[in-house]
């Protein structure tokens, strides 16, 4: 069953909410890393992005509520080593012209996690977490914030 095939049945059935979201999230790797090639083809020079998604730790008295962070980060430098992750640039939407391959990349995986519910995220990637997508891996990693 593909990602769009899920995301429907997901939006279909509350009741069965707990099971969609396992399914969605035996695919949502290959479904992020497909979106990942998609964008590669659009700038070549990308070598990965990220996004980051968790709770508040304080919210001035309103709930703390998990929530993404859809507005991800893309490096377009030197491939870099995946572990080495301290020497990657990164630069959002906001670096580059609305014209530029770099800008269109950015906007569209960030189009790509948007669209995939939070539940699923938070249930796949963990909370209070970066996720970082390159061309062979998906790594969270736990994320320090405000």
């Amino acid at each position: 069953m593909e990602f769009d095939d899920i995301m429907k049945e997901y939006e279909k059935n509350d009741e069965e909410k707990a099971v969609i979201v396992g399914k969605m999230k035996e695919v949502i790797d290959s479904h992020i890393m497909s979106e990942f090639k998609k964008a590669k083809d659009i700038c070549p020079t990308l070598h990965s992005f990220r996004w980051t998604q968790y709770a508040p730790y304080f919210n001035d008295g309103d709930p703390c509520v998990f929530s993404v962070n859809p507005d991800v980060e893309a490096n377009f430098g030197e491939d870099v080593d995946v572990d080495d992750e301290c020497d990657r640039e990164y630069s959002s939407s906001y670096s580059y012209d609305s014209g530029t391959k770099e800008h269109q990349a950015i906007e569209m995986l960030s189009e790509a996690i948007a669209n995939i519910p939070e539940d699923v995220l938070e249930s796949k990637y963990g909370e209070n977490n970066q996720v970082t997508v390159s061309e062979t891996d998906i790594v969270s990693d736990d994320y320090e914030h405000d």
